[in-house]
């Protein structure tokens, strides 16, 4: 939140407002028993306040509540709205607030992407955003070429990078995996548990990729240390800038490598700074709740 000098941070179960220049706790706001958090994002509105929203499950369903930071308190909008959501910068454009519908236990994002609004304190869909086919509102982003053509980056099933041209047909991918991410949700499913014997099916939320005016995408990578089943850990994270080049994705810049697991980043385009969440403790693969975490700030050039 740029005008308020404040990060928005969450954990499995509660908003915190975060003061950028002393690390204090300006507001932190619990969900209901039993939600789980799976994506947190801010957009500035009109009347010049940030509104957050926040995506959750509860009681197996996808659910956003939508909040107003006023300066002193954190202000709910509206809750249970039944959608996931997501705030994105297409072609590196002004921020958008993108939704999605919930769908069946074996296929949860279901139908189209479609660009939100918040209208009468309600949230509406607006146009239908293309995607390629089993992409999530969670997984891609769009960025313009030389000739201003638009085209689509996203994370394929099995975490390359690729990229689409209009039509929605694969132009390029990446020959090494990027993103990777422990957030994730679980939701029951009948038929899972037929097949597997697990009563609950995972799904892993990967990292995000952004996009910025001067069209740099930007995109996470986490190391892995070690998976068991569902459960993954990882020991270092690193951020990528690259630049489409018309054929093929150039690096142009990376970081160093955080000291342990990365679960998000974020990038302020106003200050050319990257902000990177990293865990500063590390986490046994069957002690996730014991870790803390810390923002990193680092001037990107």
């Amino acid at each position: 939140l740029k005008s308020q000098n404040l990060i928005v941070l969450a954990d499995d179960h509660a908003v915190t407002l975060l003061r950028v220049s002393d690390n204090a706790i300006v507001f932190k706001k619990r969900l209901a028993v039993g939600s789980q958090i799976i994506n947190i994002d801010s957009l500035m509105q009109e009347s010049g306040h940030p509104t957050i929203f926040v995506s959750y499950i509860h009681m197996n369903k996808v659910y956003t509540d939508v909040y107003e930071y006023t300066g002193t308190s954190l202000d709910i909008v509206r809750e249970k709205e039944p959608y996931f959501s997501r705030i994105v910068r297409l072609n590196g454009e002004k921020e958008c607030l993108l939704i999605q519908e919930q769908g069946e236990p074996d296929k949860p994002y279901y139908g189209a992407v479609y660009l939100g609004q918040l209208q009468n304190k309600k949230l509406e869909k607006m146009g239908k955003v293309a995607l390629p086919e089993g992409v999530s509102l969670y997984e891609f982003s769009q960025f313009k070429d030389v000739s201003n053509e638009v085209l689509t980056i996203a994370y394929d099933k099995d975490g390359y990078l690729a990229v689409y041209d209009k039509s929605m047909s694969s132009i390029w991918k990446s020959s090494e995996k990027f993103g990777r991410s422990q957030l994730s949700f679980q939701i029951h499913d009948l038929n899972y548990l037929n097949k597997t014997g697990k009563e609950y099916r995972t799904y892993f939320i990967n990292q995000r990729i952004l996009v910025t005016p001067k069209q740099t995408i930007i995109v996470g990578y986490n190391d892995s240390n070690l998976s068991v089943g569902d459960m993954r850990t990882f020991k270092k994270g690193i951020v990528y800038g690259f630049k489409w080049n018309g054929g093929s994705l150039d690096e142009l810049w990376h970081t160093a490598p955080t000291q342990n697991y990365m679960p998000d980043f974020e990038y302020d385009d106003d200050t050319a700074s990257l902000y990177q969440l990293q865990r500063t403790q590390s986490e046994g693969i069957f002690q996730r709740q014991d870790a803390m975490s810390s923002v990193l700030v680092k001037k990107v050039e």
